[in-house]
């Protein structure tokens, strides 16, 4: 992805057709784990079975400044698979990894809310979900490859 002077959601990646941002999904899948920007933090939420320490903050973690907001497109990899996250923004040392039996189900996991889990969803410049206001701007380029 090529990001330039990120504002709100510039995008957001899950498991659940229904993430909306900031852990949920609106009980559609027990597998509804997201990352996503928020300005300039990066936002990884877990899935439904996992329970934090403080409930109220269903984060796996937050990289703080991981979007630098710059007037030229800047790189930001994504690197997904089953229970397997991995970002890069190529600045510094801004490498973020996390392998988390709470992050994404994506190898055919029952649900007992939802589907059995194969999909990975993608919003761009706003949540996966439709109908939602939670929108942003400064996604200027996407390209996927598989491994």
């Amino acid at each position: 992805m090529w990001i330039r002077r990120p504002m709100g959601i510039t995008f957001n990646v899950g498991d659940s057709v229904t993430n909306n941002g900031f852990g949920g999904d609106a009980f559609n899948q027990t597998f509804d784990a997201e990352v996503h920007s928020n300005d300039t933090k990066l936002f990884i939420f877990g899935n439904d079975l996992f329970i934090p320490r403080n409930l109220s903050a269903r984060f796996v973690q937050i990289s703080e400044d991981f979007l630098r907001n710059s007037t030229r497109p800047r790189r930001v990899t994504l690197i997904v698979g089953d229970k397997f996250l991995m970002a890069d923004n190529y600045v510094t040392i801004r490498r973020v990894r996390c392998n988390n039996e709470n992050l994404f189900g994506l190898s055919g996991q029952d649900d007992t809310e939802g589907p059995r889990n194969r999909v990975l969803y993608m919003g761009m410049n706003r949540v996966i979900r439709q109908n939602s206001n939670r929108r942003g701007t400064g996604l200027c380029r996407v390209g996927f490859k598989w491994l």
